[in-house]
C-alpha cells in the first residue's frame, strides 16, 4: 500500500511538471473512452437488442446474389416468382426508396419515402395511431395516391394535425391523399423513409436485370430457416432452368449476425455454374438483431 501511495504521488508530481502532456493524455483517455462507449452503445443497439416487433425470430431480409457479384437488390421478376411459389413466408413485400418534394407548402420540402406493399406493415405488426395502412388494392394501377405519416414528420411538417387526415398534400407534384399516421415513438420513427406510398409495378419494371428492390418477409408460425432455405433453393432452379443454365442454382449457407441467438443466419443462393450474367438468386438474412430496416439501416441502390 506504502508504495503504490509512492507512485501515486511520483505521478501527480509528473503530470504536474508537463501540463502539456497531462492535457494531451487526459484528451486522449476521454477521447478513447468515448469512442468505445459510442461503438458499444451501436453494437448494443443494432446488433444485440433484439428487434422492437413482434415475433422478431420470424423477420427476414431478402436480398439477391448475382453470380459473380454480393448481395444486391432484386429484380421485379425474380421477386414475384419468389414471392408467389413459396409457401415458408406469412407475408413476402417489396421495398424500394427514394426522396421526394412535397409541395403547396411555404416552401418545397424534401421528404424521405418508402414504397412498399400492403403487406410490408403486417410484417413488422405496425398499425396506425391514426386512421388506416395500405388496403390489399392499393398498389394497383388508379388507387396508388395515398400516403401513410410517420408519427415523427406528422408532428414536425405538419403540426400533429389530426384534421390532416382524408386530406390532399402534393408529392412531386401529383396529389396525394392522407390515410394514416403510425403510432409514435417506436422504430418507424427512426428509420430513413418519412412517408410512406404504395409500390405499383409498371411495365418497364418487369425484367431480371433491373435490381431496384428490397424485401422483407415473415416466416410462417413453425417454419424454420432451413426449410425456407430449400424452398428457395427449388424455386431458385426452376428460374435458372427456365434462363437455360445447365446446372441448378443451389444455395450455400453463410455466416450471418450472431445476435441474441444461437442460429442467426442468412443464406446464399449461389450457383455452382451459370451461363447468363443476369440471374441472380435470394440471399436470406434473419433478424434476430436490428437488422436491415433502414435508418437509416439500409438503402436499396440499383445495380
Amino acid at each position: 500500500m506504502t508504495g503504490l501511495l509512492r507512485d501515486l504521488r511520483y505521478g501527480i508530481r509528473t503530470l504536474r511538471k508537463s501540463p502539456a502532456f497531462t492535457l494531451v493524455s487526459l484528451a486522449t483517455l476521454a477521447l478513447g473512452i468515448g469512442a468505445n462507449t459510442a461503438i458499444f452503445s451501436f453494437v448494443n443497439g443494432v446488433l444485440l437488442q433484439p428487434l422492437p416487433y413482434a415475433d422478431a425470430n420470424r423477420i427476414v431480409m431478402v436480398l439477391e446474389k448475382p453470380p459473380q457479384g454480393d448481395r444486391n437488390a432484386i429484380s421485379t421478376l425474380n421477386y414475384l416468382d419468389w414471392r408467389h411459389q413459396n409457401s415458408v413466408f406469412e407475408y413476402m413485400t417489396p421495398m424500394s426508396q427514394a426522396q421526394i418534394t412535397l409541395t403547396g407548402t411555404s416552401d418545397p420540402v424534401q421528404l424521405r419515402r418508402a414504397s412498399v406493399a400492403p403487406d410490408y406493415f403486417h410484417v413488422f405488426g405496425t398499425q396506425a395511431v391514426l386512421g388506416r395502412t395500405f388496403a390489399a388494392d392499393e398498389d394497383q394501377p388508379g388507387k396508388g395516391h395515398v400516403v401513410i405519416l410517420s408519427h415523427a414528420i406528422w408532428e414536425s411538417q405538419f403540426g400533429a394535425d389530426p384534421k390532416l387526415l382524408g386530406t390532399t398534400i402534393r408529392l412531386d407534384g401529383e396529389p396525394y391523399t392522407v390515410i394514416g399516421v403510425l403510432a409514435p415513438g417506436g422504430s418507424f420513427d427512426r428509420l430513413w423513409a418519412q412517408i410512406y406510398t404504395p409500390l405499383l409495378f409498371k411495365p418497364e419494371n418487369m425484367t431480371r436485370n433491373f435490381h431496384w428492390l428490397l424485401s422483407f418477409a415473415k416466416l410462417k408460425p413453425g417454419v424454420t430457416l432451413e426449410a425456407a432455405r430449400k424452398q428457395m433453393d427449388a424455386i431458385g432452379g426452376r428460374i435458372a432452368l427456365r434462363m437455360g443454365l445447365r446446372e441448378l442454382l443451389k444455395f450455400i449457407p453463410w455466416l450471418g449476425m450472431a445476435a441474441n441467438a444461437a442460429a442467426a443466419f442468412a443464406f446464399i443462393a449461389q450457383p455452382s455454374r451459370v451461363e447468363s450474367a443476369n440471374v441472380s438468386m435470394p440471399i436470406l438474412v434473419s433478424t434476430p438483431g436490428r437488422f436491415g430496416t433502414g435508418s437509416n439501416d439500409f438503402v436499396a441502390r440499383s445495380k
